[in-house]
């Protein structure tokens, strides 16, 4: 097949899981199909250097606000107009803006399209105007659309009916598929050290941080390791103020993920909203590594409850103070939910995620 990749951004410039995700799922189809990602960030990522069959195409270097979300339609459009006899399928991460971009060039030179929706922002019609103006009409339009686990699927429905868009939700209920992330399966990461708690993740107020921050004044026995930047750091630290237990280490590479797992007992995400199927929890549980998580989005359709990890309901501070100091205390525990993590995540091997997604794209491939 020749397959178009809509993604807005690409490690390492932009660390973000559709972008991690895409990066390695364009790797991967290229060993048996032709692949065009078209990306407004300039760095090439490593693991796509150097392959035949993979294309990178930066498609718009506008970054002023406003200006931007428009050169990047007309551009990219360009950019696909000129391969637009050659594609048999567009791929985009996200909704808006490159699910957008995958349905107005699929409407425009009958070209069939995959919109990947990575996340419940993208579908909540309370939230943004560009969603509740945009979102619809690129589900109504796209060809095929995939959600990330079941619960997501069911949550996207769910928000078109309680909005009043019935008919839209029976159209894209007939199109809807669950395609999870896919994750490394590494040997199991030895046994971390008692106390020691680990969150990665971009420091916005949607993860929750200031929640685990206030949990940790309740857990003096528990050391915190926060890894990310993000808009609300300045704030977290001053919320951290002088406990002992809390330490920021900023931005990390994907590659020191296994050394930060290695260090720690338990990796937690307090997360509040805008979740969807979170990578890293996926690589803590592909490691061995036990995980505390709140009831959120696609979570609680990998974590079951005390069997593969701990689930505490959002902005619970009690609920993740007591989770926190359990696990980072007790061994035994963690290591039969780790087992069990390493279990769940089987069947998210990237060797099984990208055979599904293919024979979804063979499915939808333009005859011609």
């Amino acid at each position: 097949m020749d397959i178009a990749l809509l993604v807005a951004g690409l490690p390492p410039d932009v660390l973000g899981g559709a972008e991690t995700q895409a990066a390695r799922t364009a790797a991967l189809l290229a060993a048996r199909h032709r692949v065009s990602v078209y990306t407004r960030t300039a760095t090439l990522p490593d693991e796509l250097r150097g392959l035949t069959d993979c294309t990178v195409i930066r498609r718009c270097a506008v970054t002023r606000p406003g200006l931007r979300f428009v050169a990047d339609i007309v551009l990219s459009l360009r950019h696909l107009y000129r391969r637009r006899r050659a594609l048999d399928v567009i791929l985009a991460y996200q909704t808006v803006i490159d699910g957008l971009l995958a349905v107005l060039a699929g409407r425009l030179w009958s070209i069939p399209t995959l919109v990947w929706v990575r996340s419940e922002v993208e579908f909540r019609m309370a939230g943004s105007r560009q969603t509740r103006w945009l979102s619809p009409w690129v589900f109504r339009h796209a060809t095929r659309i995939a959600v990330q686990s079941a619960a997501l699927r069911e949550a996207l429905l769910e928000e078109l009916r309680a909005s009043g868009r019935l008919n839209l939700a029976r159209a894209v209920e007939a199109k809807l598929c669950v395609i999870g992330n896919g994750v490394a399966l590494p040997p199991a990461a030895p046994p971390g050290p008692d106390g020691e708690l680990l969150f990665v993740g971009r420091l916005t107020a949607d993860k929750g941080v200031a929640d685990l921050i206030a949990a940790m004044a309740h857990c003096p026995l528990v050391r915190l390791t926060i890894v990310g930047e993000g808009p609300e750091r300045a704030r977290l630290e001053v919320a951290a103020g002088i406990l002992p237990n809390i330490r920021f280490l900023g931005r990390c590479a994907p590659a020191a993920m296994p050394a930060l797992l290695a260090d720690c007992a338990v990796l937690i995400l307090p997360s509040l909203r805008n979740e969807g199927l979170p990578n890293v929890l996926l690589e803590a549980m592909a490691a061995g590594r036990a995980v505390i998580a709140t009831r959120h989005a696609g979570i609680p359709d990998l974590i079951n409850d005390d069997v593969n990890g701990v689930l505490v309901s959002p902005g619970d501070v009690a609920a993740l103070a007591a989770a926190s100091t359990r696990l980072c205390a007790d061994a035994a525990l963690r290591a039969r939910l780790g087992a069990g993590a390493r279990l769940a995540v089987a069947h998210y091997a990237w060797p099984a995620i990208v055979a599904t997604l293919e024979r979804e794209l063979a499915q939808l491939r333009r005859r011609v």
